[in-house]
């Protein structure tokens, strides 16, 4: 009785877990509006760009993964521009990919990209606003490990 108590239990417990650790992300993938990053994405793709720069952490994979393959995410750690090289493709960050790319760059981050741009003499070009986030263009590639 108390191996069949136990085990109902841990039944309860488990199916817990599961409910209130996934519920958001399930209710995320059932709703049929789009969320920033598939819109990000299908803009993007469909102005011909094939790369996106941004954060690791909160932006860059997840543009890429909502395109289902026509972005590839070249993500920057920390500060704007710096990437790890063993956590990132490594052969997207060249004068010819900067060609294809845009700089998808949050408001808590404006001030720093713009201030590297800068002092790399690479000029940001904005193509596409939004409260929560600005994409740029640069006329230089300003990925760097």
């Amino acid at each position: 009785k108390l191996t069949g108590l136990l085990c109902a239990g841990l039944c309860v417990l488990a199916a817990a877990n599961l409910f209130f650790s996934y519920r958001g992300d399930v209710e995320r993938a059932l709703d049929p509006t789009p969320t920033p990053a598939q819109e990000i994405g299908a803009w993007a793709a469909q102005n011909g760009y094939e790369l996106v720069y941004g954060a690791q952490s909160t932006t860059a994979p997840y543009v890429a993964l909502s395109t289902d393959g026509a972005l590839t995410a070249g993500a920057w750690f920390g500060e704007p521009y710096r990437i790890l090289e063993y956590i990132n493709p490594a052969d997207v960050y060249t004068e010819a990919d900067n060609n294809h790319a845009v700089y998808l760059v949050l408001p808590w981050e404006t001030d720093a990209a713009q201030k590297l741009a800068s002092e790399a003499g690479a000029t940001l070009t904005p193509v596409f606003e939004e409260a929560s986030y600005t994409i740029y263009t640069s006329d230089k590639q300003l990925m760097h490990p």
